[in-house]
């Protein structure tokens, strides 16, 4: 069974966690099927309704669907394990992730073959920051799927958080030999490359990344951080200006490229590009500034107003070496 139609590409809360349980049309088409086929062999005419409403997306419904459906407990099997599974999906769009994790717990008891639970109770384990049956869920997923690309891919992402980089590389790139157009791969296995300061490899990934999805500005930004810290400032403001392109608000652009500005000695652009990152991006991106020149030993006054306080700041600071 593949597991490669259904990667996401774009930003999301956390990357990693967030294909665990929203892994878009393959979520919703698994709960439909396993529902519909309860629905066809078992509803009545007023247990339809809940059926609906168990693979419903809006949470609250979900919930309380398929807690109407347990409840006639007129189901069994597969049927009633996808139930479980669905509210349990539920659940976890509802911030309550023991429950979601009691819920797939009842769907493996019932139906302990799949992979899709296991990885899904792995999601749930991640959210909680309980990495070890995380990954003992996710390797249970690979067990009954040696194909599961999503699994090996969660299962880098765990080890790069623990900052076991090898492990991390070498299943990033077991995701990568499956699932060979797995964007989030290339993307999360550049990361890793980059932690590790081996930029060459991690620049192939992203060049990667970047033919597999050219209008992701935040793919440019990714490039163009890396360009910065490999000392190549005047390619990284390039990248900025193509993420800028596709994303004229983005922030993490805007103050990546004023970074890369002051590596070229264009003060000018320096000023420009951080007071409109603060115009688009608001306090966070004033804390950003702020930090940065904290870490370079200035010593500021109180608050993040640009005008007051981080451009007097920057301005004194700009003839100085580069943050």
């Amino acid at each position: 069974m593949k597991h490669t139609s259904c990667h996401g590409n774009g930003r999301s809360r956390d990357p990693g966690h967030a294909e665990a349980i929203t892994s878009g049309s393959c979520r919703r088409s698994v709960k439909i099927a396993l529902a519909a086929a309860a629905l066809i062999a078992h509803a009545t005419a007023a247990s339809a309704g809940d059926m609906e409403d168990c693979v419903s997306f809006d949470a609250a419904t979900a919930i309380a669907g398929c807690t109407a459906v347990i409840a006639r407990d007129v189901l069994n099997g597969q049927d009633e394990a996808g139930v479980y599974y669905n509210r349990g999906n539920a659940l976890m769009r509802a911030d309550r992730f023991r429950e979601a994790i009691e819920d797939f717990n009842r769907a493996i008891e019932i139906f302990p073959t799949s992979p899709l639970f296991h990885y899904n109770r792995a999601g749930a384990w991640r959210y909680l920051n309980e990495l070890e049956p995380a990954l003992a869920d996710y390797n249970k997923a690979i067990e009954l799927d040696p194909e599961y690309a999503k699994a090996y891919y969660n299962i880098g992402n765990i080890h790069r958080q623990t900052g076991d980089t090898v492990a991390a590389l070498a299943a990033f790139t077991t995701a990568l030999e499956i699932s060979p157009r797995y964007l989030q791969a290339y993307k999360n296995r550049a990361r890793t490359y980059a932690d590790r300061g081996e930029f060459e490899p991690a620049l192939s990934d992203l060049d990667a990344a970047i033919g597999l999805g050219p209008r992701i500005a935040d793919l440019y930004v990714e490039r163009a951080d890396i360009l910065t810290t490999a000392g190549r400032a005047a390619d990284a403001v390039a990248d900025y200006d193509r993420a800028l392109e596709l994303d004229p608000d983005d922030a993490e652009a805007l103050l990546g490229r004023a970074a890369a500005h002051h590596h070229t000695g264009e003060v000018g652009k320096v000023l420009e590009d951080y007071e409109r990152s603060v115009a688009v991006g608001g306090d966070a991106a004033s804390a950003s500034i702020r930090k940065r020149l904290e870490d370079a030993g200035m010593t500021l006054g109180p608050g993040t107003s640009f005008e007051e306080v981080l451009r007097p700041a920057l301005a004194n600071y700009l003839s100085k070496p580069r943050f």
